[in-house]
């Protein structure tokens, strides 16, 4: 039986930084949690995708500035509670 060769994974380039740089992305790579839950977004598109920053902060009790991923900002954010 012949197999299928391996399809290359796409790879995004992550440069961890302390400070974001000036100026801002318009869109933003975030993990937001509640806890030690990690909250995902409710859609019917596989994967995850850059957002608008506004959109995640509202609500955030904790953030930090992680560096760069695919030439967009990425973040985390800490949320008290579950964020409507």
């Amino acid at each position: 039986m012949m197999r299928n060769p391996p399809q290359p994974v796409p790879r995004m380039l992550f440069l961890p930084a302390i400070h974001p740089p000036a100026p801002s992305t318009p869109q933003a790579w975030c993990f937001a949690f509640v806890g030690n839950l990690l909250l995902l977004p409710e859609s019917d598109e596989p994967g995850l995708q850059p957002l608008a920053p506004a959109a995640l902060l509202a609500g955030a009790s904790a953030r930090h500035y992680l560096g760069t991923l695919a030439e967009g900002h990425l973040g985390h954010l800490g949320h008290p509670v579950l964020p409507r």
